[in-house]
């Protein structure tokens, strides 16, 4: 069971990052699984951890492709 707290955050993951990573955590693991291919999985402690890991992945992601179209 979540506290009010992790409901919060999960709530604001979810919402920032809907379109692209199915967020979730049992409590204790925080996980976002991307939505373009669910094999890539991310796993953090916090929300906080897993927060910075989405945007860095994002970000890596976004670079690739840039790379990739020119």
């Amino acid at each position: 069971m979540l506290d009010k707290e992790q409901q919060t955050s999960l709530w604001h993951l979810r919402w920032h990052w809907e379109d692209l990573y199915t967020v979730a955590c049992d409590g204790k693991v925080w996980s976002a699984r991307l939505t373009a291919d669910p094999a890539q999985v991310l796993i953090a402690g916090s929300a906080s951890d897993l927060r910075t890991k989405m945007q860095d992945h994002y970000a890596a992601r976004k670079s690739h492709a840039e790379g990739m179209s020119t």
